[in-house]
């Protein structure tokens, strides 16, 4: 490991840091992934909150950068709750994560569009290991 790589480190006698993994920033907002569940702090450090708790292997959360006007920003990421890995949305505050894809395939986000739509990938159209194919869909379905 490179001398200059950052290492997290416990105080004595206490638990160990989780493995923070998927980091997404987005204004004074950080969301990542641990233990697998969302996980919420502020940009400027402090005790993070859990932003979900049901879902299972929670990956590859993206804040999404400028909510619409009267809005709550919303964080897009996948989860595989019931087989294949889908879309999945939730206010950055916290709140029931609501399915946005049913597609039985591969799935995985990659951000958000500039009309503020989540953009992913998803190998739906070619079931038997053909390309991933990317799609928008809205954050309310």
């Amino acid at each position: 490991m490179p001398e200059s790589a950052a290492r997290a480190t416990a105080p004595e006698g206490s638990e160990p840091p989780g493995y923070l993994r998927y980091p997404s920033i987005a204004g004074d907002r950080v969301v990542f992934v641990a233990e697998d569940d969302l996980w919420t702090v502020s940009a400027d450090g402090g005790t993070a909150r859990r932003l979900t708790t049901a879902l299972s292997d929670v990956a590859a959360p993206f804040l999404e950068p400028e909510p619409s006007a009267g809005t709550r920003r919303h964080v897009a990421f996948v989860a595989r709750e019931d087989g294949p890995s889908e879309v999945y949305v939730i206010d950055a505050d916290g709140g029931a994560p609501r399915q946005l894809t049913h597609l039985g395939a591969s799935t995985l986000t990659s951000g958000w569009s500039p009309d503020g739509r989540v953009a992913f990938v998803s190998d739906a159209r070619a079931p038997f290991g053909g390309q991933r194919e990317p799609y928008l869909v809205a954050p309310g379905g």
